[in-house]
């Protein structure tokens, strides 16, 4: 019997190439080449090193209830991390409207939270081979900058011998955070006269071998710096000042100069921020910080 002229076939509903693959795939005796087929590109991309981004993360903030975050004082300045470092209930802002007086409960407590958060990588040996070993690749270096100290080094090795590192504040452009648990030193803060000076393999924070894994992060001096006091911080200049972190090669940085360790060139990931301690100006003539350094903040 004629079949209707309004059925279809399979010929006219599949193309001849589309029946004989779907015939092919079909078939018993081709189901492990299937399985191949499509697990093989599968297995090619989990056998890829996964290769970790490294990055660094810097946020500064000021306490709840520290001087920094002073309701009072928050609309007289925008977002940028300051410490009015006064030593008394003093007020700020000369017009009657304008006025505003910190809350005595805050002072004398300037304090800053140095918050630093790491990304590092396991993507070569120690030999330098594109392979991974179980142990990070980077260090991580923390320096606090003060672009206004005249980086003098006869000057500062003076001031050094007259009174330690009280006294060398003019002096000192960079102060190299360490850490007691990672090195000999057992500074939280270690002065230097200017870049040139910092021993690259003496100043790293945090060694690429002590990283127990790529994330890591930390607040710095294990509480929030204070600048009202010695301990857990120092009495530091009023001015504009730069914390920087970056995370170095460990394999290059048994080579790296001091000239070298201040070039971005030279880094794997970094980050800065910057923050003000009373005032914008360097060491004003008029201030209120107290401390052996006049216009320091406390």
């Amino acid at each position: 019997m004629r079949r209707p002229s309004s059925a279809r076939t399979v010929w006219q509903e599949k193309s001849f190439r589309e029946v004989i693959f779907s015939q092919i795939l079909n078939s018993p005796q081709t189901l492990p080449h299937r399985i191949k087929f499509y697990l093989y590109p599968l297995a090619c991309l989990l056998t890829l090193p996964v290769l970790a981004a490294p990055s660094v993360s810097i946020t500064v903030t000021a306490p709840v209830a520290s001087a920094g975050a002073d309701a009072n004082l928050a609309r007289i300045y925008s977002t940028q991390p300051w410490l009015p470092c006064t030593k008394t209930n003093q007020s700020f802002g000369l017009a009657k409207a304008n006025k505003v007086k910190p809350a005595a409960t805050t002072l004398p407590s300037d304090q800053l939270n140095f918050e630093i958060t790491v990304v590092n990588e396991d993507n070569l040996t120690a030999s330098g081979a594109a392979a991974s070993d179980g142990i990070m690749d980077n260090h991580l270096y923390v320096f606090l900058v003060n672009p206004n100290a005249n980086g003098s080094n006869s000057q500062f090795q003076q001031a050094w011998l007259a009174g330690g590192s009280d006294a060398v504040f003019p002096y000192a452009q960079i102060w190299v955070v360490t850490n007691p648990a990672f090195n000999d030193n057992p500074a939280s803060l270690q002065p230097y006269s200017n870049i040139t000076e910092v021993d690259p393999a003496k100043a790293i924070y945090k060694p690429a071998d002590s990283f127990l894994g790529s994330e890591f992060s930390t607040t710095l001096f294990g509480a929030p710096m204070l600048f009202d006091k010695a301990a857990r911080g120092k009495r530091l200049p009023q001015g504009p000042w730069l914390i920087t972190a970056f995370l170095v090669n460990a394999n290059r940085a048994v080579t790296l100069s001091s000239a070298e360790i201040q070039n971005p060139q030279y880094w794997e990931a970094w980050d800065a921020k910057p923050f003000i301690l009373g005032t914008p100006f360097f060491k004003p003539n008029t201030g209120s910080g107290r401390g052996p350094v006049k216009g320091a903040c406390h």
